[in-house]
């Protein structure tokens, strides 16, 4: 499996709650992995909408940090015949002052299920007040399994 950034950013200051990626170019039926981190006026930020490339796009998870708040989203997607273009997230209003991005494409995955079902086998979650954290995982039923933080 190879993984390769297609695009990071990060866009500081009031957008009244929607943000656009630069453009990418996603490869046909490979796994694509959006991650939102976000700092909100409010605890508990709102579930973005997103949109792109011709993909539906499916939370995998989220973590919010109420203390900081702070949350991480991670949207999957995957397609067979993607276009070029921008991903608009879209929080619906304006409790969201900062959004950064990283969208990063895998290939050589399980391409069964919905816009990239078959690829995420699991998802887990933690969170401390540390300088590190441990998250438990299954044990991987495939040598091709990798984690993605």
């Amino acid at each position: 499996m190879a993984a390769i950034n297609l695009a990071n950013g990060a866009v500081t200051g009031p957008a009244n709650g929607n943000y656009t990626t630069t453009p990418i170019t996603p490869g046909a039926n490979r796994l694509i992995l959006l991650s939102l981190n976000s700092h909100s006026e409010i605890n508990t930020p709102p579930d973005p909408a997103v949109s792109g490339c011709g993909l539906t796009w499916v939370k995998v998870t989220n973590v919010v940090v109420i203390a900081n708040r702070r949350n991480l989203h991670v949207y999957r997607s995957m397609g067979a015949s993607p276009s070029t273009g921008g991903i608009t997230v879209n929080y619906n209003d304006d409790t969201v002052d900062r959004c950064d991005w990283s969208i990063d494409e895998f290939d050589n995955v399980d391409t069964t299920g919905a816009d990239g079902a078959g690829a995420i086998v699991q998802s887990n979650t933690n969170t401390v007040n540390a300088t590190s954290i441990t998250v438990t995982l299954n044990a991987f039923g495939s040598p091709k399994n990798r984690p993605y933080t």
